[in-house]
């Protein structure tokens, strides 16, 4: 690809023809402060907290739509542009509520990050007294949406729309009347609960369903036995909530965490996923047409409106798990409660189907682990020596359990046990879909994983339409699968958009 030449903030650079002056300064090193900007998914130039300054240009232009020219002359820092941002900041405050100390998102929010960087107090906003009420729909059993924390950035709109195909919710009325949400109800405009809108809010306007009390209350009754099915993304998640940006994906910790927390047990759901394995892996040698498994109950509502006939049979591996932990603690004679830890928020849809009372996003346990630790920062004291627990076992099962795959998902598991561990699923393409070929019986078999419920909707079309065949095939409904799971530590935009 051509490249041309620039000057940034000074300095003579070179970049590619078609890039932004956002992606060109984020390759330079330079950082662009945004708000509503998402790397292929939400470019609408609406929050105008990226403008620079373009020699020739009549006034500041927005970075992530400005394409790079030739000679283009650039300045992304000066006193003009610092109260530019600063009055386009105050300007979308005035109509945002703020109770940051009790906000979902506190240490997480991006707005809160650019009101620091720009000098913007919300006590002191210069264009009218902040006094916006909530405005909480609670309608929804994964999340919970508070309009009067929205900033209209239109990033839910597009992740739904475009990354996972179902356009559950939309932009409402013009001007001053204009919000953002479903026409009717979540559930009635198609959404399949798979919190991607909730991992992408800059903002406290779209949390996970808080279900931490009524947690808490089991923990607390005396004659209530409270296991935990621990996901291997929880776990591994878990400490990027305490501020480690890498994470200390220790398990063993995380096991001594909820012990320390009150609960009576906790159970390993990598032996979820090997049971849903060996279970899948009998369907693979029976089977003489294409199996669908599935790993996230998103898929499920998919199926349920718009691919009935694709229905999978086998159901989630935490919740399949969750009822026989459940069988085996009703030995002790109390009344059992069964809490799954899921890095998804469709889970907390799957609890109705009997196989556990309640359903914890990582965020959920997290902000728990917190306030018994009394708060955010001897949170992450008390992390650093705890020290390590094995999972508790159930009868017939051992300690040692197989690794997950990188995304989740059972599929490649129980192809491992059909060739004796020698399969994996190969890089995904620009559609998000890895195949990999395997021998089942003397014969070659073909396999399919695809992420992302926009492009699960692709494949399972072109399969309806007989237009590819495989013998297998996985929908995992988070972009990238379960380590990308709508209830997982939130990432800033910075990384979202370049890693």
């Amino acid at each position: 690809m051509d490249s041309i030449r620039f000057i940034l903030n000074g300095e003579e650079l070179e970049t590619t023809a078609d890039a932004t002056i956002l992606e060109a300064a984020r390759e330079a090193g330079v950082d662009i402060p945004t708000l509503c900007y998402l790397k292929g998914i939400n470019r609408i130039a609406s929050c105008r907290m990226c403008v620079v300054e373009v020699k020739g240009a009549k006034g500041p232009l927005p970075a992530c739509v400005t394409a790079v020219t030739e000679g283009m002359e650039i300045c992304t820092e000066s006193d003009a542009l610092f109260e530019t941002r600063h009055r386009t900041l105050e300007l979308i405050c005035s109509e945002h509520r703020f109770d940051c100390e009790y906000c979902e998102r506190y240490s997480e929010c991006e707005l809160h990050a650019l009101m620091r960087i720009y000098s913007v107090d919300e006590h002191r906003l210069e264009y009218g007294e902040n006094l916006r009420e909530a405005d909480r729909d609670i309608s929804a059993v994964h999340l919970v949406r508070d309009r009067s924390k929205c900033v209209q950035c239109r990033r839910c709109v597009n992740t739904c729309e475009k990354a996972q195909g179902i356009e559950a919710i939309a932009v409402l009325g013009r001007g001053p009347l204009t919000r953002i949400g479903p026409a009717m109800t979540l559930d009635a405009d198609g959404c399949v609960h798979c919190g991607q809108c909730v991992a992408n809010c800059p903002t406290g306007a779209l949390v996970e369903r808080d279900e931490t009390r009524v947690v808490w209350r089991a923990i607390m009754g005396k004659d209530t036995y409270v296991a935990a099915v621990v996901s291997p993304f929880a776990a591994s998640a878990f400490s990027r909530s305490l501020l480690y940006p890498d994470g200390d994906p220790r398990p063993g910790k995380f096991t001594a965490a909820l012990r320390r927390m009150g609960f009576d047990a906790v159970y390993d759901g990598r032996a979820g996923l090997l049971l849903s394995a060996g279970e899948l892996a009998q369907r693979l040698r029976r089977a003489a047409d294409t199996v669908y498994s599935w790993a996230c109950p998103s898929y499920e509502l998919l199926c349920e409106t718009k691919y009935p006939a694709l229905m999978p049979e086998d159901g989630s591996p935490t919740e399949n798990f969750a009822r026989k932990c459940r069988d085996a603690a009703m030995a002790n004679g109390k009344t059992v409660y069964m809490v799954s830890i899921v890095p998804c928020t469709a889970e907390k849809r799957a609890v109705y189907t009997g196989g556990a009372d309640a359903a914890l996003t990582v965020n959920e346990v997290a902000d728990m682990f917190r306030r018994a630790c009394v708060s955010r920062f001897t949170a992450r004291g008390v992390w650093q020596w705890l020290p390590e627990e094995r999972f508790d076992t159930l009868p017939g099962w051992g300690n040692e359990m197989p690794d997950a795959p990188a995304g989740g998902g059972i599929l490649e598991a129980a192809i491992r046990i059909l060739t004796d561990g020698h399969f994996r699923f190969g890089p995904a393409d620009t559609y998000g879909v890895s195949e990999a070929g395997y021998i089942q019986d003397g014969q070659v078999r073909k396999a399919a994983l695809v992420t992302g419920l926009g492009n699960a909707g692709r494949l399972l079309d072109k399969l309806n339409a007989d237009e590819v065949r495989y013998d297998a095939v996985e929908v995992m409904a988070c972009p990238g699968g379960c380590s990308a799971g709508g209830g997982l530590p939130r990432r800033h935009a910075k990384e979202l958009n370049f890693g």
